[in-house]
């Protein structure tokens, strides 16, 4: 939550207007969203042998697994209006 909220409002009050890096990258494996939150998943993201992004879930999200924090390379995004993804979809990334 910091990345996400406290450190955009610190840079906008120095002054810095740059935003933080959004890509997309392809799912590795299915992920259900099931109510009308937005939704900020750990995951890991790194290229195939082709080249391309893909990224996947560190596993569990509870907020005291530490071990999936320590992993997370970047977060996956799904607005309020998403189900989630399928696998081979693109989803929007965040890196951290």
């Amino acid at each position: 939550t910091y990345k996400l909220f406290v450190l955009p409002a610190i840079k906008l009050l120095l002054g810095d207007n740059s935003n933080q890096i959004k890509i997309k990258a392809i799912l590795l494996h299915d992920i259900n969203k099931n109510d009308n939150k937005k939704y900020f998943i750990r995951g890991i993201i790194c290229n195939n042998e082709d080249g391309e992004l893909t990224v996947r879930s560190t596993g569990t999200q509870s907020s005291g697994a530490l071990i999936s924090m320590s992993l997370a390379n970047c977060l996956i995004v799904f607005d309020e209006e998403s189900t989630g993804g399928k696998i081979g979809e693109k989803v929007n990334v965040i890196m951290l």
